[in-house]
């Protein structure tokens, strides 16, 4: 199994994260038993900007294996908006790195974004 900073996972995330959210400015929502909050950090002057995402999920659903994670994206620009460079990592804060993983692998918008089209959908 990769790990929760291995490309293959990042990318899940981020599919999860660009086919949920709901708006370009929201901060908290919810996916699949998960709440989702973000935070966005950001700087711009002298020839350079920046923005730092912080994303804080959390699954709390009774019965289940519950877990916490951070995921940390950073978007750098130059002078004339043109980008630098983007990167982000992840850190689990509870629970199990294989119930994270799973999660991130088995979302509806995962699989169809992959080919993998669900056979039911789980209500929140």
């Amino acid at each position: 199994m990769a790990n929760l900073n291995s490309r293959s996972f990042l990318d899940r995330w981020q599919i999860v994260h660009l086919a949920t959210i709901p708006g370009p400015e929201s901060e908290h929502w919810h996916v699949d038993g998960v709440d989702w909050r973000r935070q966005r950090h950001a700087f711009a002057g002298g020839g350079y900007s920046f923005a730092v995402e912080v994303h804080r999920l959390a699954f709390l659903r009774p019965g289940k294996a519950s877990w916490s994670l951070m995921v940390v994206t950073e978007h750098w620009w130059g002078d004339g908006k043109e980008p630098l460079r983007t990167s982000s990592w992840a850190r689990r804060l509870a629970g199990s790195s294989a119930a994270i993983f799973g999660w991130a692998r088995d979302h509806e918008a995962v699989r169809r974004a992959t080919g993998r089209l669900a056979t039911k959908r789980v209500a929140d």
